[in-house]
């Protein structure tokens, strides 16, 4: 007969302080002590007495879940000092500094979606991988939820590890992170508000007050309204792995969770910027509410004047001076760099002294343009080219994300080259919140986003 199975939740030993669920140890521990409770309980179910195999398989369970818990209680400085920094290395989800999204830090993504850290049982992304390569049933693996089998279908990332994605995402990105961000429950969500463009004689698209006699009657008035419609598009990465890579988990984890994140970062921002509108989201550089300032009379190719960006600051609207930020491709760093602007202090042709004005400017690394921070990016177009300069307010792009992030192995594809492939989906969409530019009660147009117009 079998020897009977304790299972002790905790080892023997001092008093500790109560552990925190959310901690890695203790995620890695709970899920150690759920799988030896279903061995038992499949066992009870059947009506019939442990197996040796089984009970030994316990003893490991047991044996992993009394090393999380002594690592526990001997590491209590270790686990108060540990600094996010040195943990992130492209899979876990350190909180962003406060103030970097507008609040008070956390996960992106459980802001998004709320707290969701399960894990499965998993300690790691990596041991998630070994598991799915080991081809053996276990019960941590959840089927995803539109496939029968493994090998017809996939697996769900445990939650915890599908936020990470996003969350490394948003990190990569200069748009995604500052943009408004809005969960999406279905494949389908609609944002509703005023069309009030047009601020020549009313507001909000027909509201105008007006001073009124005693007693007199007032016109009722009608503001119009529209919708902006956001669909849940797929972003999908394909990759592929020798099966002797997968042998080293901890390796592959690494190559393969930096290769998903980055790529999943660059299109995700690409789009966000010059996406087309069409199956993926309408970027700045394709919105109608867009301005596009002309070049200089007679300026050269290739080239960025002073009056170009005195131009481009101009048509932004006063709304968004707080939010705005100045997004420039690499190739425009030169021309700004030695950009020098005389300033005629008496106001006429000649120059006194040698006053020069230097509106792009660095201090410790960072770049500012008429006091707005720059952000550098080969995702825009180059020197010359109509979108190389941007000067854009985010918080007026909505990102609409749903909470799917799947990831799902096949062997088949890959059995005769001894390979596997894998398969990253991500869901969302986006697009600006303006439907067109706004005409202000005197003066041009002005927008949220504004471009400098091709030099060639």
């Amino acid at each position: 007969m079998p020897p009977t199975v304790k299972l002790d939740p905790h080892p023997t030993g001092p008093t500790v302080a109560k552990p925190e669920p959310s901690h890695p140890l203790m995620i890695e521990k709970h899920g150690y002590l759920a799988q030896a409770h279903s061995i038992v309980d499949r066992s009870k179910a059947e009506g019939r007495e442990l197996s040796t195999e089984e009970c030994d398989r316990i003893d490991d369970l047991v044996r992993e879940a009394n090393r999380c818990q002594t690592e526990w209680n001997e590491a209590p400085q270790k686990r108060q000092t540990r600094d996010p920094a040195l943990e992130y290395n492209g899979y876990s989800s350190p909180s962003p500094p406060r103030g970097l999204l507008g609040n008070d830090g956390g996960s992106v993504a459980d802001r998004l979606f709320g707290q969701q850290r399960q894990t499965d049982g998993f300690a790691s992304f990596g041991e998630w991988l070994q598991c799915l390569d080991s081809g053996r049933f276990d019960q941590r693996l959840r089927a995803a939820a539109s496939e029968g089998i493994d090998s017809d279908g996939g697996f769900l990332v445990p939650s915890q590890f599908a936020n990470m994605f996003l969350d490394a995402a948003i990190e990569e990105t200069i748009l995604v992170k500052r943009c408004l961000k809005l969960p999406m429950t279905s494949d389908e969500l609609k944002v509703s508000g005023f069309d009030g463009n047009n601020h020549t004689s009313t507001l909000f698209g027909g509201i105008i007050a007006a001073w009124e006699e005693e007693l007199a009657t007032a016109s009722p008035q009608t503001p119009k309204t529209r919708q902006v419609a956001f669909h849940a598009h797929k972003l999908l990465l394909l990759t592929r792995a020798s099966n002797e890579l997968l042998a080293d988990a901890s390796s592959y984890e690494r190559m393969l969770g930096r290769a998903l994140i980055t790529a999943t970062a660059w299109k995700l921002d690409y789009d966000l910027f010059r996406g087309t509108g069409a199956g993926q989201p309408l970027g700045a550089l394709s919105a109608g509410s867009r301005i596009e300032v002309a070049k200089v009379a007679n300026q050269t190719a290739d080239t960025i004047w002073f009056r170009n960006l005195v131009d481009m600051f101009a048509r932004l609207h006063p709304n968004c001076y707080k939010n705005a930020i100045w997004c420039i491709n690499p190739t425009c760093i030169v021309p700004l760099l030695t950009m020098d602007v005389h300033v005629d202090v008496a106001g006429s042709a000649s120059l006194v002294g040698d006053t020069t004005y230097t509106p792009f400017r660095e201090s410790d690394g960072r770049f500012t343009l008429f006091g707005r921070p720059v952000e550098i990016s080969e995702k825009l177009p180059g020197l010359g080219n109509a979108g190389d300069i941007v000067l854009v307010d985010p918080t007026q792009y909505a990102l609409a994300m749903r909470q799917e992030v799947v990831v799902e192995k096949s062997v088949h594809a890959g059995f005769t080259s001894d390979s596997s492939y894998y398969r990253c989906k991500l869901r969302g969409d986006g697009s600006p919140l303006w439907a067109e530019a706004m005409t202000p009660n005197a003066g041009d147009s002005l927008s949220w986003c504004v471009t400098l117009a091709e030099r060639s």
